[in-house]
């Protein structure tokens, strides 16, 4: 299935054929979204090298398609292998440590920016990674039977927004509505991770490829 059908199933699904309430350019912002987390549980390991680092520049842009950072060798090529530890980079633990690394993630996005907190232990870094699949071509990546997870992903996006709208922008001055819409985006939320546990479980039977799971300090920006 190609994005535009993938859009177009997800309207539907909201019983919003025509887009009217949820434009083309929403559900597409949702659904990028809903890739790239998915990339973050089913995209395949790759490495990516950074180079050119040097004494005093602590940020680094990355541009491959990112879903979630494993590991980052650093310094490299040493006997046992090194590899920098994930803090927040906002943090003082961060900055007093020098062998932290963090990855902040651009929202909606597979590119992001990688912190070293000592940049002068070498001057290349490897990420092994996660890569996001890519749906900027117009055909998604992902197994048709993992399609319900966006599609489910998408919907209690749209929940969520119709409740936020509603909470901002009174239609109703019943309380029951407003509930009633805080409910539906509980459910969507529920359905969503519900297909997603299986989805997650039925790859554990499946293969033998390990499952990341979130680091705490993981977050897009």
């Amino acid at each position: 299935m190609d994005l535009i059908e993938l859009r177009e199933t997800c309207q539907r699904t909201l019983n919003d054929s025509a887009g009217s309430t949820f434009t083309n350019a929403l559900v597409d912002a949702w659904l990028t979204e809903a890739i790239q987390e998915y990339s973050q549980h089913f995209g395949k390991v790759a490495t990516y090298q950074v180079t050119s680092i040097a004494s005093g520049t602590y940020a680094y842009t990355i541009t491959d398609r990112i879903g979630k950072v494993l590991l980052v060798e650093y310094p490299e090529d040493e006997d046992p292998p090194q590899y920098a530890t994930q803090r927040n980079y906002d943090s003082d633990e961060f900055w007093l440590n020098g062998d932290s690394y963090d990855f902040i993630q651009s929202k909606g996005e597979a590119a992001g920016i990688l912190y070293l907190s000592d940049p002068t232990q070498d001057t290349t870094a490897t990420l092994t990674f996660l890569r996001s699949f890519d749906e900027t071509a117009g055909t998604v990546e992902i197994p048709a039977k993992h399609e319900p997870i966006l599609i489910a992903r998408v919907r209690w996006q749209a929940r969520s927004f119709q409740a936020e709208s509603e909470l901002l922008n009174p239609t109703s001055n019943s309380s029951l509505l407003m509930a009633q819409m805080e409910q539906n985006a509980r459910s969507a939320r529920n359905s969503y991770f519900k297909l997603l546990l299986n989805a997650l479980t039925a790859e554990m039977g499946e293969s033998t490829v390990i499952n990341w799971g979130m680091d705490k300090w993981e977050r897009i920006y």
